[in-house]
Formats: structure tokens, C-alpha cells, sequence
């Protein structure tokens, strides 16, 4: 969870809770934006948990609503595989009339990883193992990226 240091003290910022100046704004994707000024609701504090009080009415928190990672496919996704991240891609090989096929498995903040499936000619019988494979990949990623984040929202800033 993100944090918002107001007049030395330290709030917890939830998703689509916003500080500007003045008070919080809640940002909801398809509503429009509330404002909530410290004036009105007694400073920092008073305006800071109504604002979250807004957002937790509006949907409610969970530790999956912070991680920002998609824990399902894209409805307009090109060829669905029932991984998020992960995408099928039919790659033209350089002097080679077969191209290859292979799974790129892409987490935000981290390189985009290349799994290898095989040819036009083989791939179907090795995509299930490649899938499996790029799975676990992908958690690993997200893993090490949580542990990242949490490890720079931890340490003191100077």
C-alpha cells in the first residue's frame, strides 16, 4: 500500500485514494472524482478516513486489490490460454520457413521472459508443458516483485 506523508505524519494510501492539496480525492474508475478537504473534516486524519471510508464502500479492500496484478484474463486477449501475463506468439524465424512458437511471460516492472514451445510443427504437443512452466514463472515474478515493493515501502527514506 502506497503512503502519504502530511505534516510529518504517515498515511496509508489504499488504491484510488489520492492526496492532493487540501484533502484526499477518491478516484474510482467509472465514477467521478470526490473530494474530501482536510478544512471540512478536521484536518488530515478526519479527511483521510472518509475518503477511505468512500473507497471501501465503493469496493471493498483486499490484500489482491493492492498487488495491481491481473489475477484473470483480458476478455479481448488474442489467444486465451487461462494464464494472465502470459501470451502466445507465432515468431517468423530469420532464414527458416517454419516460424517458431513461444510464450512471453510479462509481469509489470520486470523484463518480459521468452519460453521457448518449438515450431509450427511441434507446438501443440508441448504447449501444455511450456504452460505449466510459464505459470510458474510468472508467480515467481510477481513474488520477487511483491517482496521488492514491500522491501522499498519499508526501509526509511532519506
Amino acid at each position: 500500500m502506497r503512503k502519504a506523508l502530511v505534516d510529518g505524519v504517515e498515511f496509508d494510501c489504499p488504491r484510488y485514494v489520492v492526496r492532493v492539496p487540501g484533502g484526499w480525492q477518491v478516484r474510482m474508475p467509472h465514477e467521478p472524482t470526490v473530494f474530501f478537504a482536510d478544512s471540512r473534516f478536521g484536518g488530515a486524519d478526519g479527511s483521510h478516513a472518509i475518503a477511505v471510508q468512500r473507497r471501501t464502500e465503493r469496493m471493498p479492500i483486499s490484500a489482491n486489490s493492492e498487488t495491481r496484478y491481473a489475477l484473470a484474463e483480458r476478455s479481448d486477449k488474442k489467444d486465451p490460454l487461462g494464464i494472465p501475463g502470459v501470451f502466445l506468439v507465432h515468431q517468423p524465424r530469420r532464414g527458416k520457413r517454419a516460424p517458431q512458437v513461444e510464450l512471453l511471460v510479462s509481469v509489470k516492472g520486470q523484463p518480459t521472459r521468452t519460453i521457448y514451445v518449438g515450431t509450427q510443427a511441434t507446438w501443440e504437443k508441448r504447449l501444455p508443458e511450456k504452460l505449466q512452466l510459464a505459470a510458474s514463472v510468472r508467480a515467481e515474478k510477481i513474488r520477487l516483485q511483491s517482496i521488492k515493493v514491500s522491501g522499498e515501502s519499508s526501509s526509511p527514506k532519506q
